[in-house]
C-alpha cells in the first residue's frame, strides 16, 4: 500500500494560510488593546469633564457665602447673617411643588429636633406660589424664608430641591448635600450631624394621605 505525502505546494499554501491567520489575529489583538486604551482616556476624560462641571455648578466645601435679603412668611424684609449666632446655620432649600421635598419632610423634621441647641435650621423656599399653605399643612417648627433675589440664587448657585447647606459663622460652607435623604446622602448626613433618620415617605403614602384629609 502506497503512502500518500502532502505536495510541497500545498503545504507552502497551508503555512502560508497559517502565517495569515496569526498575523490577522495579532493585528485584531493589537487593535483592540489600542481600543480599549483611546476608550479608557475617553471615559477619564470624560468623567474628568463632569467632575469639573459638577464642581462649577454647585458651591463646594470651604468657598465663602454672603448673607442676603428674604422675606418671611409675613412679607417682612429679614437679612439672613450667619455671624448673628456662634453655632452653624442649616440651610434647607425646598419648593412647595417639589416632590422630593415632600418625600424628604420626614427627615427635616427629624434633623430639625435633632440639631436643636446645636445647629440653626432656616428653611428657605424658591417659590413662594400656596407657601403659607404648604407650611402650615406640614407644620414646619424651624424659620421659613423666601423671595431672595435672583442674584443671591446665583451666587449660591441653587439648582436642584431639595438641597442642604451647612455654613459656618463665618460664612464659609462646611457641607452642601443635593438632593432627597436616600442613599449615601442619608448616610453623609446622619454621619455628619450624628443623628438616625426616619427615611422618606414615599409618593402612594402622601396620595393617600392627602385623599383621608380631602
Amino acid at each position: 500500500m502506497s503512502r500518500q505525502t502532502t505536495s510541497p505546494v500545498i503545504k507552502n499554501k497551508q503555512v502560508n494560510q497559517y502565517r495569515i491567520f496569526i498575523a490577522v489575529a495579532i493585528i485584531l489583538l493589537v487593535g483592540s488593546t489600542i481600543l480599549n486604551v483611546l476608550l479608557s482616556q475617553k471615559v477619564r476624560y470624560l468623567t474628568d469633564t463632569l467632575n469639573e462641571l459638577e464642581s462649577q455648578s454647585r458651591l463646594n466645601e470651604g468657598e465663602n457665602v454672603p448673607s442676603f435679603e428674604a422675606k418671611d412668611l409675613s412679607e417682612k424684609s429679614v437679612t439672613i447673617s450667619y455671624s448673628d449666632t456662634n453655632q452653624p446655620t442649616v440651610l434647607y432649600i425646598f419648593t412647595p411643588q417639589c416632590r422630593w421635598c415632600s418625600e424628604n419632610l420626614a427627615n427635616i423634621k427629624a434633623l430639625a429636633n435633632e440639631t436643636r441647641g446645636k445647629y440653626r435650621l432656616i428653611g428657605l423656599s424658591l417659590n413662594k406660589e400656596e407657601l403659607n399653605t404648604y407650611v402650615e399643612k406640614n407644620n414646619f417648627d424651624f424659620p421659613i424664608y423666601t423671595d431672595i433675589p435672583t442674584a443671591v440664587e446665583s451666587a449660591y448657585k441653587f439648582g436642584g430641591t431639595p438641597q442642604t447647606l451647612v455654613i459656618s459663622p463665618e460664612g464659609k460652607v462646611i457641607k452642601n448635600w443635593i438632593g432627597v435623604y436616600t442613599g449615601d446622602v442619608a448616610s453623609d448626613v446622619e454621619s455628619y450631624f450624628k443623628v438616625s433618620l426616619p427615611g422618606v415617605e414615599k409618593k402612594e403614602s402622601l396620595v393617600r394621605s392627602d385623599d383621608e384629609n380631602k
